[in-house]
C-alpha cells in the first residue's frame, strides 16, 4: 500500500462542518476458522474497494494508542448474522485484522453499493493486528486488538529441543 498525503484543500474539506465527504473505516478480519475474510464497512451501504465487497455494518473503532504502552485499539462491532462471533468464539490462535479509513470522496456515494470512482487511498490503517481479550454477546462483538509486543516474549523464542532438532539427540 502506497503512503498517501493529504493537501491541505483535502485535508479543509475533511474539517470543514459541512463537508460532503466523511471518513468511513473498513474492518478487515482473517483466521484460519474462516473460509473467507470478513470485511465490514462502518455505513449502513455496502461497498466494493479492491474487487470485494465489505459488508455495510456500523462499528465503533478507536484510534491506536501512541504511549510508551504496547499499542492496541478497541472495537465493537453489531454482531448481526452472528458469523463474527461465533468465528472468534472458536479461534484458539488470535484472528489478524486490518483497519482503514478511506473518505467517501474516492466513491461514488451515488450508486448502492458504493463502488470506487478513483483507486481510493487509504487515509489511516491499522494492519497485523491481533484480536486479544475477545468478548461476544447476542448483540455485539467487543474486541482488543494489539500488535505483536516482542518485548513479552520468552527468549530464546525457538528452542532447540529434540522434537525441533532430532539430528541433535542421536
Amino acid at each position: 500500500m502506497s503512503e498517501r498525503t493529504v493537501t491541505t484543500t483535502q485535508r479543509a474539506d475533511l474539517d470543514a462542518a459541512h463537508s460532503p465527504h466523511a471518513l468511513v473505516a473498513f474492518l478487515k478480519v482473517e483466521h484460519d476458522n474462516l473460509s473467507t475474510p470478513i470485511r465490514v464497512v462502518a455505513d449502513n451501504v455496502d461497498y466494493i474497494w479492491g474487487g470485494e465487497t465489505w459488508k455495510g455494518i456500523v462499528f465503533d473503532a478507536k484510534p491506536a494508542t501512541d504511549d510508551e504502552n504496547a499499542t492496541f485499539t478497541e472495537i465493537t462491532v453489531q454482531n448481526i448474522d452472528r458469523e463474527i462471533g461465533r468465528a472468534l468464539e472458536k479461534a484458539i490462535t488470535p484472528a489478524k485484522i486490518a483497519l482503514y479509513l478511506i473518505s467517501t470522496a474516492d466513491f461514488d456515494i451515488s450508486v448502492g453499493p458504493r463502488v470506487e470512482s478513483v483507486t481510493p487511498s487509504p487515509i489511516y490503517a491499522l494492519q497485523e493486528f491481533s484480536l486479544r481479550s475477545v468478548s461476544v454477546d447476542v448483540l455485539q462483538v467487543k474486541a482488543r486488538a494489539a500488535l505483536r509486543d516482542y518485548a513479552t516474549e520468552p527468549w530464546p523464542y525457538i528452542r532447540a529441543t529434540e522434537d525441533i532438532c532430532p539430528g541433535l539427540w542421536w
